[in-house]
Protein backbone atom coordinates (compact mmCIF):
# COMPACT_ATOMS: atom_id res chain seq x y z
CA UNK A 1 0.00 0.00 0.00
CA UNK A 2 2.70 2.44 0.62
CA UNK A 3 4.49 1.60 -2.44
CA UNK A 4 1.07 2.50 -4.01
CA UNK A 5 1.16 5.64 -2.45
CA UNK A 6 4.51 6.99 -3.01
CA UNK A 7 3.59 5.76 -6.83
CA UNK A 8 0.85 7.97 -6.81
CA UNK A 9 2.42 10.73 -5.27
CA UNK A 10 5.41 10.51 -8.03
CA UNK A 11 2.82 10.66 -10.63
CA UNK A 12 0.68 13.72 -8.94
CA UNK A 13 4.07 15.25 -9.05
CA UNK A 14 5.12 14.72 -12.64
CA UNK A 15 1.24 15.94 -13.82
CA UNK A 16 1.56 19.05 -11.92
CA UNK A 17 5.55 19.35 -13.27
CA UNK A 18 4.03 18.75 -17.07
CA UNK A 19 0.91 20.90 -16.60
CA UNK A 20 2.53 23.64 -14.79
CA UNK A 21 1.89 25.23 -11.82
CA UNK A 22 -0.57 27.57 -13.22
CA UNK A 23 -2.89 24.88 -14.54
CA UNK A 24 -3.02 23.55 -10.70
CA UNK A 25 -4.40 26.50 -9.69
CA UNK A 26 -6.31 27.36 -12.21
CA UNK A 27 -8.15 24.05 -11.04
CA UNK A 28 -9.15 25.06 -7.94
CA UNK A 29 -12.16 27.39 -7.32
CA UNK A 30 -12.64 30.42 -9.39
CA UNK A 31 -13.69 33.02 -6.84
CA UNK A 32 -13.92 33.53 -3.04
CA UNK A 33 -17.36 32.82 -2.39
CA UNK A 34 -18.58 29.68 -0.54
CA UNK A 35 -21.06 27.47 -3.15
CA UNK A 36 -22.08 24.30 -2.55
CA UNK A 37 -22.90 21.14 -4.68
CA UNK A 38 -24.80 17.84 -5.01
CA UNK A 39 -23.08 14.45 -5.87
CA UNK A 40 -25.68 12.10 -6.83
CA UNK A 41 -26.32 8.55 -5.76
CA UNK A 42 -24.28 6.50 -8.49
CA UNK A 43 -23.04 9.72 -9.78
CA UNK A 44 -19.37 8.78 -11.52
CA UNK A 45 -16.46 11.12 -10.67
CA UNK A 46 -16.48 12.73 -14.31
CA UNK A 47 -20.19 13.63 -13.87
CA UNK A 48 -19.12 15.18 -10.73
CA UNK A 49 -16.03 16.98 -12.08
CA UNK A 50 -18.27 18.17 -15.13
CA UNK A 51 -20.90 19.80 -13.12
CA UNK A 52 -17.79 21.38 -11.03
CA UNK A 53 -16.95 22.68 -14.18
CA UNK A 54 -20.11 23.79 -15.26
CA UNK A 55 -21.08 25.24 -12.21
CA UNK A 56 -17.81 27.44 -11.70
CA UNK A 57 -16.93 25.78 -8.76
CA UNK A 58 -13.11 24.97 -10.78
CA UNK A 59 -12.00 25.47 -14.18
CA UNK A 60 -11.12 22.33 -15.63
CA UNK A 61 -13.37 19.41 -14.88
CA UNK A 62 -10.27 17.10 -17.34
CA UNK A 63 -7.87 18.55 -14.59
CA UNK A 64 -9.52 17.88 -11.89
CA UNK A 65 -10.18 14.19 -13.01
CA UNK A 66 -6.34 13.88 -13.54
CA UNK A 67 -6.15 14.38 -10.13
CA UNK A 68 -8.79 11.87 -8.80
CA UNK A 69 -7.38 9.33 -11.12
CA UNK A 70 -3.80 9.68 -9.58
CA UNK A 71 -4.78 9.30 -6.25
CA UNK A 72 -6.20 6.17 -6.90
CA UNK A 73 -9.81 6.83 -7.73
CA UNK A 74 -11.38 5.97 -4.38
CA UNK A 75 -15.23 5.53 -3.84
CA UNK A 76 -16.65 8.73 -3.63
CA UNK A 77 -20.04 9.46 -1.41
CA UNK A 78 -23.04 10.88 -2.28
CA UNK A 79 -24.38 14.02 -0.88
CA UNK A 80 -24.41 18.06 -0.93
CA UNK A 81 -21.05 19.43 -0.51
CA UNK A 82 -19.93 22.96 0.32
CA UNK A 83 -16.95 24.10 -1.59
CA UNK A 84 -15.02 27.25 -0.67
CA UNK A 85 -12.70 29.83 -2.17
CA UNK A 86 -9.18 28.78 -0.71
CA UNK A 87 -10.33 24.85 -1.74
CA UNK A 88 -7.92 23.17 -4.25
CA UNK A 89 -9.37 20.17 -6.25
CA UNK A 90 -7.07 17.81 -4.02
CA UNK A 91 -9.13 19.16 -1.02
CA UNK A 92 -12.34 18.94 -3.02
CA UNK A 93 -11.64 15.31 -3.67
CA UNK A 94 -10.56 14.73 -0.06
CA UNK A 95 -14.17 15.65 0.79
CA UNK A 96 -16.28 13.77 -1.69
CA UNK A 97 -14.19 10.49 -1.09
CA UNK A 98 -14.64 11.45 2.72
CA UNK A 99 -18.63 12.61 2.76
CA UNK A 100 -17.77 15.27 4.25
CA UNK A 101 -20.91 16.83 3.35
CA UNK A 102 -23.05 19.54 4.71
CA UNK A 103 -25.44 19.16 7.71
CA UNK A 104 -28.59 20.61 9.37
CA UNK A 105 -29.47 20.17 13.03
CA UNK A 106 -33.24 19.16 13.10
CA UNK A 107 -35.60 18.87 16.06
CA UNK A 108 -39.06 16.28 15.55
CA UNK A 109 -40.91 17.22 18.61
CA UNK A 110 -43.11 14.39 20.56
CA UNK A 111 -46.22 13.61 18.49
CA UNK A 112 -45.35 14.97 15.05
CA UNK A 113 -47.02 12.88 12.33
CA UNK A 114 -45.55 11.78 9.23
CA UNK A 115 -46.79 14.99 7.02
CA UNK A 116 -45.51 17.28 9.95
CA UNK A 117 -42.00 15.59 9.97
CA UNK A 118 -41.78 16.09 6.48
CA UNK A 119 -42.11 20.04 6.45
CA UNK A 120 -39.37 19.75 8.98
CA UNK A 121 -36.77 17.89 6.67
CA UNK A 122 -37.61 20.48 3.89
CA UNK A 123 -37.84 23.38 5.58
CA UNK A 124 -33.95 22.50 6.57
CA UNK A 125 -33.13 21.15 2.97
CA UNK A 126 -32.43 17.85 4.08
CA UNK A 127 -35.20 16.14 1.54
CA UNK A 128 -38.34 16.95 -0.07
CA UNK A 129 -41.33 16.67 1.77
CA UNK A 130 -43.03 15.01 -1.20
CA UNK A 131 -40.27 12.09 -1.34
CA UNK A 132 -40.54 11.80 2.75
CA UNK A 133 -44.27 11.05 2.39
CA UNK A 134 -43.87 9.05 -0.53
CA UNK A 135 -41.23 6.91 0.69
CA UNK A 136 -43.32 6.77 4.18
CA UNK A 137 -46.07 4.80 1.90
CA UNK A 138 -43.80 3.16 0.13
CA UNK A 139 -44.75 -0.76 1.16
CA UNK A 140 -41.49 -2.49 -0.77
CA UNK A 141 -39.63 -0.28 1.07
CA UNK A 142 -41.10 -0.03 4.73
CA UNK A 143 -40.74 -3.94 4.38
CA UNK A 144 -37.28 -3.40 3.53
CA UNK A 145 -36.27 -1.54 6.83
CA UNK A 146 -38.56 -4.31 9.05
CA UNK A 147 -42.06 -2.28 8.73
CA UNK A 148 -44.96 -4.51 7.89
CA UNK A 149 -47.57 -1.40 7.50
CA UNK A 150 -48.75 0.42 4.70
CA UNK A 151 -47.32 3.46 6.59
CA UNK A 152 -44.11 4.00 8.64
CA UNK A 153 -46.46 6.46 11.61
CA UNK A 154 -45.26 5.84 14.47
CA UNK A 155 -42.11 4.32 13.66
CA UNK A 156 -40.03 7.29 13.15
CA UNK A 157 -38.27 8.37 16.68
CA UNK A 158 -38.64 12.26 17.80
CA UNK A 159 -35.33 13.25 18.38
CA UNK A 160 -32.81 15.94 17.27
CA UNK A 161 -30.98 14.38 14.57
CA UNK A 162 -27.89 16.08 12.67
CA UNK A 163 -28.33 14.84 9.06
CA UNK A 164 -26.83 15.27 5.89
CA UNK A 165 -28.67 17.95 3.88
CA UNK A 166 -29.93 16.73 0.36
CA UNK A 167 -29.98 12.83 1.20
CA UNK A 168 -32.32 10.76 -0.02
CA UNK A 169 -36.04 10.30 2.06
CA UNK A 170 -35.10 6.72 2.00
CA UNK A 171 -32.46 7.05 3.88
CA UNK A 172 -33.62 9.79 6.22
CA UNK A 173 -36.34 7.43 7.33
CA UNK A 174 -34.31 4.53 7.97
CA UNK A 175 -32.23 6.67 10.29
CA UNK A 176 -35.35 7.52 12.22
CA UNK A 177 -36.61 4.37 12.29
CA UNK A 178 -33.24 2.48 13.30
CA UNK A 179 -33.25 5.36 16.84
CA UNK A 180 -37.07 3.63 17.19
CA UNK A 181 -35.14 0.36 17.41
CA UNK A 182 -32.81 1.16 19.71
CA UNK A 183 -35.04 2.65 21.81
CA UNK A 184 -36.94 -0.42 22.07
CA UNK A 185 -33.81 -2.17 22.05
CA UNK A 186 -32.67 0.13 25.14
CA UNK A 187 -36.14 -0.51 26.84
CA UNK A 188 -35.24 -4.50 26.90
CA UNK A 189 -38.50 -4.50 25.07
CA UNK A 190 -40.36 -7.73 23.84
CA UNK A 191 -43.56 -7.99 21.91
CA UNK A 192 -46.07 -10.09 24.19
CA UNK A 193 -48.51 -12.36 22.70
CA UNK A 194 -51.41 -10.69 23.48
CA UNK A 195 -49.69 -6.90 22.68
CA UNK A 196 -47.30 -6.55 19.78
CA UNK A 197 -44.61 -3.88 19.34
CA UNK A 198 -47.20 -2.31 16.30
CA UNK A 199 -50.01 -2.22 18.94
CA UNK A 200 -47.83 -0.44 21.49
CA UNK A 201 -46.89 2.00 19.30
CA UNK A 202 -49.78 2.52 18.08
CA UNK A 203 -51.23 2.63 21.40
CA UNK A 204 -48.28 5.00 23.01
CA UNK A 205 -49.12 7.04 20.05
CA UNK A 206 -52.44 7.92 21.20
CA UNK A 207 -50.89 8.43 24.22
CA UNK A 208 -48.42 11.09 23.12
CA UNK A 209 -51.25 12.85 21.84
CA UNK A 210 -53.89 12.55 24.55
CA UNK A 211 -51.88 12.95 27.81
CA UNK A 212 -50.20 16.53 27.17
CA UNK A 213 -49.15 16.86 31.38
CA UNK A 214 -45.95 13.87 30.31
CA UNK A 215 -46.60 13.02 34.23
CA UNK A 216 -50.11 11.60 33.60
CA UNK A 217 -48.67 9.65 30.71
CA UNK A 218 -48.72 6.50 32.60
CA UNK A 219 -52.29 7.35 33.99
CA UNK A 220 -53.90 8.05 30.14
CA UNK A 221 -52.43 4.29 29.74
CA UNK A 222 -54.45 2.72 32.08
CA UNK A 223 -57.70 4.09 31.11
CA UNK A 224 -56.94 2.78 27.59
CA UNK A 225 -55.28 -0.17 28.71
CA UNK A 226 -58.38 -1.06 30.98
CA UNK A 227 -61.12 -0.41 28.39
CA UNK A 228 -59.32 -2.41 26.05
CA UNK A 229 -59.50 -5.16 28.69
CA UNK A 230 -63.42 -4.86 28.51
CA UNK A 231 -64.07 -4.37 24.84
CA UNK A 232 -64.90 -0.96 25.82
CA UNK A 233 -64.32 2.02 22.77
CA UNK A 234 -60.94 4.15 23.53
CA UNK A 235 -63.07 7.02 22.23
CA UNK A 236 -60.16 9.14 21.73
CA UNK A 237 -60.24 12.50 20.46
CA UNK A 238 -57.06 12.46 19.02
CA UNK A 239 -57.69 9.96 17.04
CA UNK A 240 -60.89 11.44 15.26
CA UNK A 241 -58.61 14.71 14.64
CA UNK A 242 -56.05 11.86 12.62
CA UNK A 243 -58.77 10.84 11.08
CA UNK A 244 -60.15 14.48 10.10
CA UNK A 245 -56.85 15.23 9.19
CA UNK A 246 -57.32 18.47 10.76
CA UNK A 247 -56.07 20.33 13.50
CA UNK A 248 -59.00 22.12 15.37
CA UNK A 249 -59.64 23.11 18.57
CA UNK A 250 -62.59 21.40 19.85
CA UNK A 251 -64.44 18.46 18.03
CA UNK A 252 -68.08 18.69 17.03
CA UNK A 253 -70.43 16.01 17.41
CA UNK A 254 -71.25 15.32 14.06
CA UNK A 255 -67.47 14.91 13.97
CA UNK A 256 -67.31 11.92 15.90
CA UNK A 257 -69.35 10.01 13.38
CA UNK A 258 -66.62 10.64 10.45
CA UNK A 259 -66.51 7.02 8.63
CA UNK A 260 -62.87 5.73 9.47
CA UNK A 261 -61.51 2.77 10.75
CA UNK A 262 -59.44 5.43 13.02
CA UNK A 263 -62.55 6.56 14.92
CA UNK A 264 -62.34 4.83 17.84
CA UNK A 265 -65.61 6.33 19.07
CA UNK A 266 -67.02 4.11 16.36
CA UNK A 267 -64.82 0.97 16.19
CA UNK A 268 -63.81 -0.61 19.44
CA UNK A 269 -59.87 -1.79 19.49
CA UNK A 270 -56.56 0.10 18.41
CA UNK A 271 -56.32 2.25 15.38
CA UNK A 272 -55.16 0.38 12.29
CA UNK A 273 -51.88 2.05 12.94
CA UNK A 274 -50.46 4.74 15.25
CA UNK A 275 -51.56 7.95 14.52
CA UNK A 276 -48.16 10.20 15.93
CA UNK A 277 -44.47 9.52 16.69
CA UNK A 278 -44.36 8.53 20.50
CA UNK A 279 -41.65 9.69 22.67
CA UNK A 280 -40.06 7.90 25.39
CA UNK A 281 -42.25 9.11 28.17
CA UNK A 282 -45.45 7.85 25.93
CA UNK A 283 -43.44 4.18 24.96
CA UNK A 284 -42.78 3.50 28.33
CA UNK A 285 -46.24 4.29 29.70
CA UNK A 286 -47.76 2.37 27.13
CA UNK A 287 -45.42 -0.74 28.18
CA UNK A 288 -46.23 0.09 31.67
CA UNK A 289 -49.61 2.04 32.83
CA UNK A 290 -50.19 2.86 36.06
CA UNK A 291 -52.40 0.15 37.91
CA UNK A 292 -55.69 2.12 37.97
CA UNK A 293 -59.52 1.55 37.86
CA UNK A 294 -60.09 4.77 35.68
CA UNK A 295 -62.25 4.51 32.83
CA UNK A 296 -62.68 7.73 31.66
CA UNK A 297 -61.02 11.21 31.94
CA UNK A 298 -62.27 14.90 31.00
CA UNK A 299 -59.57 18.21 30.26
CA UNK A 300 -59.19 20.30 32.77
CA UNK A 301 -58.82 24.65 31.82
CA UNK A 302 -55.08 23.91 32.34
CA UNK A 303 -54.30 21.10 29.86
CA UNK A 304 -54.59 18.50 32.79
CA UNK A 305 -56.95 15.66 33.44
CA UNK A 306 -59.71 14.57 35.96
CA UNK A 307 -60.00 10.77 36.08
CA UNK A 308 -62.94 8.78 36.68
CA UNK A 309 -63.80 5.77 37.73
CA UNK A 310 -67.57 5.56 36.81
CA UNK A 311 -69.63 7.76 34.22
CA UNK A 312 -71.81 9.11 36.48
CA UNK A 313 -68.37 10.87 38.00
CA UNK A 314 -67.14 11.59 34.50
CA UNK A 315 -70.54 13.34 33.42
CA UNK A 316 -70.04 15.48 36.95
CA UNK A 317 -66.61 16.35 36.20
CA UNK A 318 -67.18 17.33 32.22
CA UNK A 319 -70.25 19.35 33.40
CA UNK A 320 -67.93 21.20 35.44
CA UNK A 321 -65.14 21.59 33.56
CA UNK A 322 -66.05 21.90 30.20
CA UNK A 323 -69.64 23.57 30.37
CA UNK A 324 -68.78 25.67 33.71
CA UNK A 325 -71.41 24.16 35.87
CA UNK A 326 -71.60 24.68 39.76
CA UNK A 327 -73.04 21.38 39.60
CA UNK A 328 -71.06 20.30 43.58
CA UNK A 329 -68.31 18.83 41.63
CA UNK A 330 -64.96 18.31 44.06
CA UNK A 331 -61.62 17.76 42.40
CA UNK A 332 -60.22 15.80 44.86
CA UNK A 333 -57.32 15.08 42.20
CA UNK A 334 -55.86 18.60 42.77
Amino acid sequence: MKKLAIVGAVIVFLLLSASGVSYFFAASPMDEESKTFVVERGSSMSKVAKDLEDAGIIRSAKFFLMIYKARGEKMIKAGKYRAYGNDTSFKLIKKIEAGEVVTAKVTIPEGYNIKQMAEVFETAGICSASDFIKYSKDKAFLKRIGIDYPTAEGYLFPETYVIAEGLDARDVISILKKKTDSVLKELNWKPKKDFSTHEMLTLASIIEKEAKVKTEQAVVSSVFHNRLKIGMPLQSCATVLYALDKTIPHLLLKDLEVDSPYNTYRHKGLTPTPIASSGLGAIKAAINPAKTDYLFFVAKNDGSHYFSKTYSSHLKAQDHYIHGEKNGFNDDQK
